[in-house]
């Protein structure tokens, strides 16, 4: 049986929290079991397992809206940009953007190429060959009309949102490899400004508890308008019998 030293385990730390191209870049291993990413904790996870298997069920059990609205706010809900600008480990910059979006790349969610950045505009056109929401359906030989990828919509908004410090930003996912195109697509930028360049914004549609919410409204108007019914026929019950005599 073989056995490792401490002294291979510590070189392999070491290995491990070396910047060479190939590696996550902010990278640091805290403890066993602890990857620490700009200060934020991270974990490798099954795509074509795990992952997959998540979307579906919530596909399942709550419908497409619901799918699209958690995971776009799952991903704007990222802490790394926050947590590694508060650090000082990425700039308000362009440069802390890219980083940003170079680090999400080599942790493994996919190769996201920035086209286009106008970064004092709040603009941003991100490619992606292989995301890793459009892969892990493809993979599954699962095809969609509309883009899949709203987590790392999600990210990518928020990553421009917190390097620039505005809440005015959107995004949007226009190409997806989910839906049979070639590379994935997103940009970032003001409402007016993706409207101009003719890109539908996402609309998301209700959740279960706000479809719930409107059912149980509708019901209670359905039983007002029938009480006030009552009370009009009853009104008129009276008037009848009034005429009659």
């Amino acid at each position: 049986m073989n056995r490792v030293s401490t002294k291979e385990i510590q070189a392999r730390d070491r290995q491990i929290k070396e910047w060479r191209g190939d590696k996550v870049k902010f990278f640091s291993k805290k403890e066993r079991g602890w990857i620490d990413v700009g200060g934020t904790r991270m974990c490798l996870l099954d795509i074509p397992g795990g992952w997959l298997n998540l979307g579906t069920s919530i596909i399942l059990f709550a419908g497409e809206d619901t799918y699209r609205r958690v995971l776009f706010e799952a991903g704007l809900s990222e802490t790394f940009s926050k947590k590694a600008l508060k650090k000082g480990i990425l700039d308000k910059t362009s440069k802390g953007f890219i980083d940003a979006v170079t680090t999400y790349s080599e942790a493994g969610f996919g190769d996201f190429v920035i086209k286009e950045l106008r970064f004092q505009e709040g603009y941003a056109q991100v490619t992606c060959r292989n995301s890793f929401e459009g892969w892990a359906f493809l993979s599954n030989k699962r095809f969609f009309e509309s883009p899949v990828c709203y987590y790392s919509a999600g990210v990518l908004l928020s990553f421009m949102q917190n390097i620039l410090s505005r809440n005015d930003l959107v995004s949007a996912e226009t190409k997806c490899i989910a839906k049979g195109d070639d590379e994935c697509e997103f940009v970032v930028g003001t409402r007016s400004k993706l409207q101009q360049r003719g890109i539908d914004l996402p609309e998301w549609g209700m959740t279960i508890k706000e479809r719930a919410e409107y059912l149980e409204n509708l019901l209670e108007e359905k039983k007002r308008i029938e009480r006030e019914i009552t009370r009009k026929n009853a009104e008129l019950s009276v008037l009848n019998k009034i005429s009659a005599t």
